[in-house]
């Protein structure tokens, strides 16, 4: 066998594998789902269509598909939509390297959800290569197939979670190179989150993400909306105030704690942003309780 196939289902009947199943009393549910790679020989004509919604994604190789008698060509990075008794007619370009994930689902947000996250706008949609889908689509397929509790609901929940990432992705459209930018600012942030008790040097920081410090502050403000040194101050005082509710210890060891040498210099800072001093803030929390 030249290609790879996974799939799972959770059809009430076996005849709604082929013609769907189609449930507007149900907020979203999913169907089924699979997986297509290496040279896959499949040709789809369904002259009614089916009853359920279909969302294909393209990770590599072509599919031809046919809207009103007209072809169009999804490549790689590629998705397009089925909607209900729309006539589908698909056919796989066969392929060593095609890779193609599915999913057919229901319910009476269907629609909405696929509209409010540019679904609808367009037959074939570009969103690029996103290896993230993939993922979703095979957590999909352990839900259906493993039938845990509430397989269903979290099925769903991860089809929602990937409409939301392909909404996100359509919206913020992504290069290559800004996707990678991207990833590093994220493991910046990671950094920051995972070692804030620490000296935090900007430039340190741009050179580990390899940029300049000036470039580093941009993209980093960009993706937050905070600089690197606002984001910093910020979540210290996150953790500043954490341990006033479950600490009982100084205001100064506070300040050390969560990254400032200079307790007077915390004082200040955390004054500017919750407009009281540490001491009067952790009255007000003993006065809660």
């Amino acid at each position: 066998m030249n290609y790879y196939y996974k799939y799972a289902s959770s059809y009430p009947l076996p005849e709604y594998h082929e013609i769907g199943y189609n449930d507007p009393s149900i907020f979203l549910h999913v169907n089924s789902a699979g997986i297509y790679t290496g040279k896959v020989p499949h040709i789809i004509h369904r002259t009614n269509g089916r009853k359920d919604y279909y969302l294909s994604y393209n990770l590599s190789g072509k599919t031809y598909i046919y809207f009103d008698n007209e072809k169009y060509i999804v490549k790689g990075g590629d998705l397009f939509i089925f909607c209900p008794q729309q006539p589908q007619v698909y056919r796989y370009e066969i392929e060593s390297n095609f890779a193609n994930y599915w999913v057919h689902f229901t319910g009476h947000t269907a629609e909405e959800l696929l509209r409010s996250s540019g679904l609808l706008d367009s037959i074939v949609i570009t969103l690029g290569y996103s290896p993230e889908i993939c993922d979703y689509v095979d957590r999909i397929i352990n839900e259906l197939n493993n039938l845990r509790a509430h397989y269903d609901l979290t099925a769903a929940s991860e089809f929602i979670s990937m409409c939301a990432f392909i909404a996100r992705r359509l919206k913020e459209n992504y290069s290559v190179g800004q996707i990678e930018q991207n990833k590093r600012i994220i493991n910046s942030i990671d950094y920051i989150r995972r070692n804030y008790k620490n000296h935090l040097d900007i430039r340190k920081l741009a050179n580990e993400a390899l940029m300049s410090p000036t470039y580093y502050s941009a993209i980093f403000k960009q993706i937050t909306g905070k600089s690197p040194q606002q984001y910093i101050t910020n979540f210290r005082l996150q953790q500043a105030i954490k341990l006033m509710y479950y600490k009982n210890i100084r205001i100064g060891e506070i300040a050390l704690e969560v990254g400032f040498d200079d307790s007077l210099y915390f004082s200040r800072i955390f004054h500017k942003h919750m407009h009281m001093s540490p001491s009067s803030f952790r009255e007000s929390i003993k006065q809660c309780d």
